[in-house]
């Protein structure tokens, strides 16, 4: 897969004085450590060199996914460290918040870089996330007593993208579940009940003893 190729002096960055750290704690050991900064990124502006620009986050955009996957608490205040099942130095997965009523538990799986959509993600990246993909679907086919699993991945509003960080979806499927007929429950998923998801696939990449953390 080749990555696209963009225009390097039409992408705005995240600037120096936009970066903030803080200390967050170690739920592993109990101790505190200084957590990476999180970018705070502005309107980036992705131009192909065909001219296309396919960009709609907002000014000033705090990126919830660059958060979590910088090891930060959400800034939306929804998604918990313990949803975080697997990560590798380019991917990261975590237990989505948002169900479908038979589908529960299914997994984002986003790159650690940010990109916004598959337009301007690059190849390496691209190859990181699928790789992820494909561990996670394995894990969950293993571990929620499904039948099958679906993949599937949005771009822009049109798209049904909604978080402006590139992401996939891996589902759970069950004979009869009819996913694409339904919409996501209103309320999201409680904490709790996302951590019993997230406990049963790290504890099969553990059994597994597939490299990652």
């Amino acid at each position: 897969m080749r990555g696209p190729e963009i225009d390097a002096q039409a992408v705005l960055c995240c600037h120096a004085n936009d970066l903030r750290g803080s200390s967050h704690a170690d739920e592993s050991s109990g101790s505190v450590r200084a957590a990476p900064a999180i970018p705070r990124w502005r309107k980036c502006t992705i131009r192909l060199r065909s001219g296309a620009v396919y960009s709609h986050k907002p000014d000033d955009y705090l990126c919830p996914f660059c958060a979590l996957a910088a090891g930060h608490p959400d800034p939306r205040g929804i998604n918990r460290a313990h949803d975080v099942v697997r990560r590798d130095e380019l991917a990261t997965a975590f237990v989505s918040p948002r169900w479908w009523p038979r589908n529960h538990g299914h997994v984002l799986v986003i790159p650690n870089a940010h990109h916004e959509n598959i337009y301007e993600l690059p190849a390496r990246y691209g190859h990181a996330v699928h790789d992820l993909v494909q561990q996670l679907a394995v894990a969950i086919r293993q571990t929620y007593g499904c039948d099958g699993t679906s993949v599937r991945q949005h771009n822009e509003p049109a798209g049904n993208q909604d978080v402006w960080h590139y992401h996939v979806h891996v589902f759970p499927r069950y004979a009869g579940d009819d996913l694409y007929l339904t919409r996501p429950q209103e309320d999201l998923a409680p904490a709790e009940e996302r951590r019993f998801h997230a406990d049963r696939l790290r504890d099969h990449f553990r059994s597994a003893g597939t490299p990652g953390r």
